[in-house]
């Protein structure tokens, strides 16, 4: 992953970062005074704002369903998440009772929360999509896709989905065909969210999907089980969702209702009309 590309993204990404910073700027000055009510004061409020702008952003996961994240990566944002606010009663401790042990770790889990949600930011740029509030929702846009020739980027990465059929590999990810783009993770996802009404995972899945469609047609001895292993699924729950939502039936249920149609099809009284097939 190069990250280089990055500094491309606007500064209203991160400009809600500088308030722990600034916030933390007087603990320099008042750690060292004994009983000093203002280190508390603004390590607690540097400490509150990351907590709250960090829960706001994990948030945005449950609110806005276009941002579906695969079961794996959403257990390690979750598991991350507890074990991050597991610190929040250290910290009020040490405040309370004046500990500056705590009260260092208080600094330092800040310090591991905004470097943690910097580099989460970078795997799934959706975690900041709560910021492009419809007011500056355009110029967000604008910001960064500027120098993006979107017809060509479209047609580039139809290109790559379809000829090279990268859908079919389980490990598949945003920073992987954004680096073949030549494009920042955040600026294909905004792309795809903006441009095409969908996020990575349901864009992909989509020709998983449509592959899937025609394995089950064209090789009914073969496994529903096998069919979603085949196109990219990486287990068949994942499979019988993803179907479900572009087909509006199982994988079952297709397969059963095209092996109806092309044997009706097949019939020899299939294209005769209804009189006729009276006398037959």
């Amino acid at each position: 992953m190069s990250f280089k590309k990055y500094s491309k993204l606007p500064l209203i990404y991160y400009s809600n970062l500088l308030g722990p910073f600034i916030l933390s700027l007087p603990i320099i000055t008042f750690y060292e005074q004994e009983g000093s009510k203002e280190l508390e004061f603004f390590l607690f409020a540097a400490d509150l704002y990351v907590f709250v702008y960090f829960i706001i952003a994990i948030a945005n996961i449950f609110i806005d369903k276009k941002h579906e994240f695969p079961t794996v990566s959403f257990r390690k944002i979750l598991t991350l998440v507890i074990l991050i606010s597991l610190c929040i009663p250290l910290e009020i401790i040490g405040i309370v009772f004046e500990n500056k042990s705590l009260i260092l770790l208080s600094s330092v889990h800040t310090t591991f929360t905004l470097i943690f949600y910097y580099f989460l930011t970078l795997i799934h740029p959706n975690l900041l999509d709560f910021l492009s509030i419809e007011p500056g929702k355009n110029l967000v846009k604008r910001s960064l896709l500027h120098d993006v020739d979107i017809n060509a980027l479209e047609k580039k990465l139809v290109h790559i989905i379809k000829e090279e059929r990268i859908y079919l590999d389980e490990d598949i990810r945003l920073p992987d065909v954004s680096e073949e783009l030549g494009i920042s993770v955040h600026q294909l996802s905004f792309f795809l969210n903006n441009h095409l009404g969908m996020n990575f995972n349901n864009y992909i899945n989509r020709f998983r999907v449509e592959e899937a469609k025609s394995m089950l047609i064209n090789d009914p001895s073969r496994s529903v089980v096998s069919v979603g292993i085949a196109v990219g699924f990486n287990s068949n729950s994942s499979f019988y969702k993803a179907f479900l939502k572009e087909t509006g039936m199982s994988p079952k249920q297709f397969r059963e209702t095209q092996t109806k149609v092309i044997h009706f099809q097949s019939s020899p009284t299939a294209d005769v009309p209804s009189e006729t097939k009276l006398y037959l």
